[in-house]
């Protein structure tokens, strides 16, 4: 017998990103799906268009987003 999930209760996500603008929307879409309704985004130098795609989403509501540098932990 498996359990619904209360949307009242919040069910938050938190990933790290790096290029993967081409998956985000579905990647989300997902993740709403089966129960997540926040997002905590930490994008990792990505050079393609994740970044704005994050920061759109990110005045919609949908998640929060910080930059991330790995390189920070390399020194």
């Amino acid at each position: 017998m498996s359990k619904k999930i209360d949307p009242k209760i919040p069910l938050v996500a938190a990933a790290i990103f790096k290029n993967e603008a081409p998956y985000i929307i579905d990647w989300l879409a997902w993740h709403r799906a089966i129960g997540f309704n926040y997002f905590f985004i930490a994008n990792n130098d990505s050079t393609d268009e994740t970044e704005t795609l994050l920061e759109i989403l990110q005045n919609h509501g949908i998640l929060t987003y910080i930059n991330f540098s790995s390189d920070f932990y390399r020194k």
